[in-house]
């Protein structure tokens, strides 16, 4: 199965955080609803077995919970807002980046076990650290000339 849309939930100033991308393959069938409180239901369907999971996150509680504890939304201002925008498309440009490196890491067949394994490590521990939403602009842009260092020599192993 192909996810055909990326599936997020909806966070401050109407954007949204992609936790499903699109063209995302499962080797199983989803079946994915979303109830008006922003609980996500998860029932999944492994096709060779037959075997069915489900699952329900509360997906909307949780980021309002987090975004609550780092803006009071009622004094936000005009300037404020367009300075959050500003910063969660500077974090989401870095992530989309240690993504792409990701991606060519994990499709590469250059790379021994090992190699893969060291650069995929490199790599969760700067996404988790974005997981943490710093508000310094400037330590995203710090972060992935750093990331771009670290996995230079896997990367140029990957490219040969």
């Amino acid at each position: 199965m192909l996810v055909r849309k990326s599936i997020g939930i909806k966070i401050r100033g109407d954007f949204m955080h992609v936790i499903i991308p699109k063209g995302t393959r499962y080797p199983c069938k989803n079946i994915l609803e979303i109830d008006s409180n922003g609980v996500l239901y998860v029932v999944i369907l492994e096709d060779s077995t037959g075997n069915m999971a489900s699952t329900k996150i509360d997906l909307y509680e949780d980021e309002v919970d987090e975004l609550e504890d780092d803006f009071d939304a009622t004094s936000l201002n005009s300037e404020e807002n367009d300075e959050f925008k500003s910063l969660y498309f500077v974090r989401k440009n870095f992530e989309d980046h240690v993504y792409k490196q990701k991606r060519v890491i994990e499709a590469s067949n250059r790379l021994s076990d090992d190699h893969k394994i060291e650069a995929l490590t490199i790599i969760t521990a700067y996404l988790k650290w974005s997981e943490s939403f710093p508000k310094q602009k400037s330590l995203y842009f710090t972060h992935q000339m750093e990331i771009n260092d670290d996995l230079k020599e896997y990367l140029e192993i990957c490219n040969a």
